[in-house]
């Protein structure tokens, strides 16, 4: 008999600790962890932390990219919106901003994602041609949604710059919260 309280004791107390949701995979070989104070994800280990664009948003915004980038936003941009309750809203107005000027911009993802200590992840991506890249690139929004706020990672690149792998990477990496 004390057998099974002690089983379901064990049981009870992994299920408080547990979180709900997905638990975020180890950094492999060959990428870096990025820390925001609201989520963690990993790039490729060549990136460089960089100028971010969103610092009127997020003071506390983080930008990475590869060092050899011939446009600024290229890269990974993580930033924070306060009072925003939709993650898959936040990817789609913001896409919609990055967009607006691009040719021929074409969505080829949107999915919901699981996301570490998120209670909802957000992934949205378009592809457009870019003179200044010099081909097709493409724009991703990752958006997970923590308490009474969005925490979005914005990706732009060609394929070359940032990988279907890369991509994978960020998302079994990705984890929100403190």
């Amino acid at each position: 008999m004390s057998g099974r309280w002690l089983a379901l004791a064990l049981l009870v107390a992994l299920t408080a600790c547990s979180g709900g949701g997905s638990s975020a995979s180890e950094v492999p070989d060959g990428y870096q962890l990025v820390e925001h104070p609201d989520v963690s994800f990993a790039v490729p280990a060549a990136w460089e932390p960089a100028a971010s664009d969103m610092v009127d948003v997020d003071p506390e915004s983080l930008h990475y990219g590869p060092p050899d980038a011939a446009v600024a936003a290229v890269g990974a941009l993580v930033f924070r919106a306060v009072d925003e309750t939709d993650a898959e809203g936040l990817a789609t107005v913001n896409m919609a901003v990055l967009t607006q000027n691009a040719q021929g911009a074409e969505q080829t993802r949107r999915e919901f994602v699981d996301v570490a200590g998120a209670e909802e992840g957000f992934l949205l991506q378009n592809v457009a041609q870019s003179d200044a890249l010099g081909g097709e690139v493409r724009m991703t929004y990752v958006t997970a949604l923590l308490d009474e706020e969005v925490v979005a990672i914005r990706l732009v690149g060609t394929e070359e710059q940032i990988s279907d792998e890369d991509l994978q990477v960020l998302l079994d990496t990705m984890a929100v919260g403190g």
